[in-house]
């Protein structure tokens, strides 16, 4: 769905899109909710007048700096593949030093779990903790790419939070990331130190 916004390049209404992608508008408004709220899509009113109130219009987001990282991003995917027999795992290598260069870098203050939760905040994944140790991974900030190749930023971003972890003086046993797990958002499941929580 957002493949065909971007190929449209106009704003574009749900009817519109259904006619492209030939689903359901129902099916779409949940799916654009999703996307919207990852920071892929906008969504503002139609300025054409018309009997009622203005539809809806959904464009693709697209800004110089997110082509930039995306583009970056694609390339040191493919010189991963070609590098490494599991690329997979040296994502997870990948993300747990710059997890733990990030975390080692600030000033500890409050509880090691709110410190991680900040960090992710700040990396624009808008986490919202469901428990204390299910985190909902509301945004992706490299959506595009994990589209497909999940399996190196879905891992990347795993490693991330475990040396984050590692780093704030916690335990990454058991730390898992379900990518994609319901309406567009990522399920982080912790850990605690004790296993009490």
């Amino acid at each position: 769905m957002l493949r065909a916004l971007e190929d449209l390049g106009d704003p574009a209404t749900v009817t519109r899109l259904a006619e492209e992608t030939g689903l359901h508008e129902n099916t779409l408004r949940s799916h654009l909710e999703a996307l919207e709220r990852a920071g892929a899509i906008e969504r503002r009113r139609s300025d054409v007048q018309a009997r009622g109130r203005p539809a809806w219009l959904y464009i693709a987001v697209r800004d110089p700096e997110h082509r930039e990282r995306t583009g970056f991003t694609r390339a040191m995917i493919r010189a991963l593949r070609e590098e490494s027999a599991h690329p997979d795992e040296a994502a997870i290598r990948a993300g747990e030093e710059w997890g733990r260069g990030l975390v080692e870098g600030r000033s500890r203050r409050g509880r090691p779990e709110r410190q991680v939760l900040e960090l992710l905040d700040e990396l624009g994944f808008e986490p919202e903790a469901e428990t204390n140790l299910r985190i909902r991974l509301t945004r992706c900030p490299l959506l595009d790419v994990a589209r497909t190749d999940s399996d190196v930023v879905c891992s990347l971003h795993l490693g991330l939070v475990r040396g984050a972890l590692r780093a704030a003086g916690l335990s990454d046993d058991g730390v898992t990331l379900a990518p994609f797990h319901e309406d567009g958002y990522c399920r982080l499941d912790l850990q605690s130190t004790d296993d009490t929580d």
